[in-house]
């Protein structure tokens, strides 16, 4: 089976080392063909070199670099767009979420699903912590305004843990526009608008780091991108 694993990173010298070493234990053992990719979205620790050193070690480590910070967005998208594997994940450098968890999602995509996203409100998910009351609440407008404004039926669009076939990569993010804090949901858009099956998996959470989401200014610039999408869907510009 062949498998990217795309991590975007910004500032995660102390985290990126150890998750680099548990993917390439965890996929090693698989025995599958895959690759890493880092993308360095304008960092201004050490990342950069931790990834380097790693990618020396081992050639199925890539380190590509934005040279200014774009958004997670955009290094998700590029990462996409460059690599050739036939399956493509996105997940975060800290790992909040097993690897061990795509062996949900592979057997789908055999069944036609072209996108696979981890679910926090689905059957099948398990925590092992808290969120504080203010960001479930944060959470609960957003998609509030999410299901009335452009994506109905999906219950956690900003899980980061998605999977994609090769072709739904290629046609979804080829079409991405936005580049922060609304691309979840943009990229599950425009993979419904043409048609590509998709499929919210409960997953387990195990000690996210603390979110860097401002919860006061955030949302703003959050319910700004969905607005942004919106007058897009109204445009045709993603046909």
């Amino acid at each position: 089976m062949e498998l990217t694993v795309i991590l975007p990173a910004l500032n995660e010298e102390k985290r990126i080392g150890a998750a680099l070493g548990r993917l390439g234990e965890y996929l090693g053992a698989k025995g599958w063909d895959y690759e890493i990719i880092v993308v360095d979205d304008g960092c201004t620790d050490g990342t950069a070199a931790v990834v380097s050193q790693a990618a020396a070690a081992d050639p199925r480590i890539r380190l590509i670099s934005n040279g200014q910070n774009r958004g997670k967005g955009y290094s998700v998208k590029r990462a996409m767009l460059e690599s050739s594997k036939a399956l493509r994940l996105f997940t975060d450098a800290d790992l909040p979420i097993p690897i061990e968890e795509i062996e949900k999602f592979i057997p789908l995509t055999e069944q036609g699903f072209g996108v696979l996203i981890g679910s926090r409100k689905v059957e099948g998910h398990e925590s092992d912590t808290r969120t504080s009351p203010l960001r479930s609440m944060f959470s609960a407008v957003f998609n509030v305004i999410v299901q009335a404004l452009v994506l109905r039926g999906i219950k956690d669009t900003q899980c980061g843990f998605k999977l994609f076939t090769a072709r739904a990569a290629e046609e979804i993010f080829k079409r991405q526009r936005l580049d922060y804090f609304g691309f979840d949901v943009e990229i599950l858009s425009i993979a419904r608008l043409h048609g590509f099956k998709i499929k919210e998996v409960g997953i387990k959470l195990s000690n996210p780091k603390e979110s860097s989401v401002n919860v006061f200014i955030s949302p703003l610039k959050m319910f700004a991108e969905i607005i942004r999408l919106r007058l897009n869907l109204w445009k045709g510009i993603y046909r």
